[in-house]
């Protein structure tokens, strides 16, 4: 296709999909008058002919078309869609595989042949291909309202065949899972799940490091963590504490989210200098805030107690995380798996919980647990009243000690080269 045939026809199709339709008639009468045997302008007389419901010379002017023009991919494209509207649904399937044979990214291709499919009854088929259509889906901005109701029906077809494929292996498995707890079967259940499709599989995807070859672990088994006992046991301590810090030296908190002009927001725009998410730093990229220390020094002294991840410049963090009602953390990533966040309850009101990869938990006051907040969690307050919790950075336990004191060096060069 020459050049200024091809640009001509990506104007007048750009003009269309922003609404332009004068511009873009014009620009389509102006291919006719260099082109006009040109397929795309035989298709869009089809599409006239579809619009007025005579599917019959549609498809023969398509056809004819297709038999002067094989490399063109919206003509066989569009003639599926003429043969789906006539009815006869084999000849769309064959004809869309002709478009895919020749594109085969072109979305509408597989959309639509998963909706032929679908109409035909052979549902996995139609999953399978509904499936490739989204990966390769234009945001809903870009697409016409009816184009968007038809990807939320893939988007049904493909949940429902991924519901039906679980059900179906833990039938299968049952025999196995019989008599086990749900601890023995939590690792083997998720594989299932994320198999078939019901859940996805979560990485570490630390925003400034990432060690390699550590387990991604949504929540950690406790017998990594011997000291939880007495952290847990400290609770009314630290509730304690935390009730006067917040009652009488609100003060001393400030919003947790706290990005400059010129940094894209993302989901953080809300939150950016909000205080409905606010924190008190004892600990903030390892710089001691002694004042805090000296208004809850029991807590100090039980943080004592704790292997911190410190880390020169880097670590540790420890905060009191206090979440107003009726707001919500987004989902985002912390900054490396190198070290691993532990909750500890102190008020948690109902309605309250917290997501990990694919684990749900709600947060039990007496109970702390230590997760891998390089993957992707979220948390949310959808009460009347305020939520507040102790949040503490300890190193991976997986690492060796050789391991955390290259992750100091390593940290600590880039921040000197930085400064160079």
């Amino acid at each position: 296709m020459p050049v200024a045939i091809r640009a001509l026809i990506e104007r007048a199709e750009n003009a269309e999909s922003f609404g332009r339709l004068t511009e873009a008639a014009e620009l389509w009468a102006e291919l006719a008058e260099i082109a006009p045997n040109h397929p795309r302008l035989l298709v869009r007389d089809a599409l006239e002919l579809v619009k007025k419901g005579d599917y019959k010379n549609a498809r023969d002017m398509l056809e004819n078309a297709r038999a002067s023009e094989l490399s063109e991919a919206s003509i066989p494209l569009h003639l599926g869609l003429v043969h789906k509207l006539m009815g006869d649904l084999p000849k769309s399937l064959s004809a869309l595989d002709d478009a895919l044979a020749i594109d085969v990214y072109l979305f509408m291709a597989h959309l639509w042949k998963g909706a032929v499919l679908e109409q035909m009854g052979n549902k996995k088929a139609a999953a399978a291909t509904y499936k490739n259509a989204l990966k390769i889906a234009p945001p809903p901005e870009k697409t016409a309202p009816q184009i968007n109701a038809a990807i939320a029906q893939a988007r049904k077809v493909v949940a429902d065949n991924a519901r039906a494929l679980q059900e179906y292996m833990r039938a299968k498995t049952e025999g196995l899972r019989r008599g086990r707890s749900q601890a023995e079967m939590h690792r083997a259940d998720e594989c299932l799940d994320i198999f078939a499709g019901v859940k996805k599989q979560y990485f570490h995807e630390g925003i400034l490091m990432n060690m390699p070859q550590l387990p991604a672990i949504q929540f950690w088994n406790r017998e990594y963590f011997p000291w939880l006992e007495e952290l847990e046991a400290a609770t009314p301590i630290v509730q304690e504490e935390a009730q006067a810090i917040i009652k009488h030296r609100w003060d001393t908190f400030s919003p947790y989210v706290q990005h400059g002009a010129g940094v894209p927001l993302n989901q953080w725009e809300y939150l950016n200098h909000n205080s409905e998410w606010s924190t008190v730093h004892f600990y903030r990229d390892g710089k001691r805030f002694d004042e805090v220390h000296e208004l809850c020094p029991r807590t100090s002294a039980i943080l004592d107690k704790l292997p911190l991840a410190h880390q020169p410049n880097f670590g540790p963090t420890v905060v009191f995380s206090v979440l107003q009602p009726h707001t919500r953390i987004p989902a985002h990533t912390g900054s490396t798996n190198t070290r691993l966040l532990c909750h500890l309850p102190l008020k948690i009101p109902p309605n309250c919980g917290f997501r990990c990869g694919n684990e749900i938990r709600e947060w039990k006051i007496g109970e702390a647990f230590v997760f891998d907040d390089s993957i992707d969690h979220e948390a949310w307050n959808d009460s009347d009243e305020v939520r507040y919790i102790m949040i503490a950075d300890v190193w991976n336990p997986l690492l060796t000690q050789l391991e955390r004191d290259m992750v100091d060096a390593i940290l600590l060069a880039k921040r000197e080269y930085d400064l160079l």
